[in-house]
Parts: structure tokens; C-alpha cells; sequence
């Protein structure tokens, strides 16, 4: 992956298929839970994707896998 100024740094990385949801935290606080299927794949020329459009002066924070308890209630990593 191409890391460039305009796009900004990686903030996070991991394997999922296309039934997991995902949840994106932004530095205002929002949260946007969303399907990995909505996410294009990209080759290793990439300079990344948009996930979301945020406000002004608003970043990525963190991103992280949507997870599934036993009893069927999903959670998120703590």
C-alpha cells in the first residue's frame, strides 16, 4: 500500500471475509458500523479506500472487527 501526506497513515489493519461488519471510530466520536463487503479490494498499488466521509478536521482513530458472542449479541473489542 502506498502511504501518501494526502491520505494520511494507516490506522489499522486485519483479515476479514465478506459477512463481517467492521466499526470505524472517528476523532469526534462517531462510530459507523458497516459490512466489509461495502469495502472495494485493493492490489498492492493501492493508495487506499474511503470508508466514510467525516467533517472538517475530523480523522480515523481506530478501526476494529465487529465480534459475535456464544449466545448470539455482538461485540466489539475492547
Amino acid at each position: 500500500m502506498k502511504i501518501t501526506a494526502a491520505r494520511g497513515g494507516v490506522v489499522g489493519a486485519f483479515c476479514v471475509n465478506d459477512t463481517d461488519e467492521i466499526l470505524v471510530f472517528s476523532s469526534a466520536g462517531n462510530i459507523i458500523r458497516m459490512g466489509a463487503r461495502e469495502i472495494s479490494a485493493q492490489g498492492r498499488d493501492a493508495t487506499g479506500v474511503r470508508v466514510a466521509r467525516l467533517g472538517e478536521g475530523e480523522s480515523v482513530v481506530a478501526v476494529a472487527p465487529v465480534l459475535e458472542a456464544d449466545d448470539g449479541e455482538d461485540l466489539a473489542p475492547a
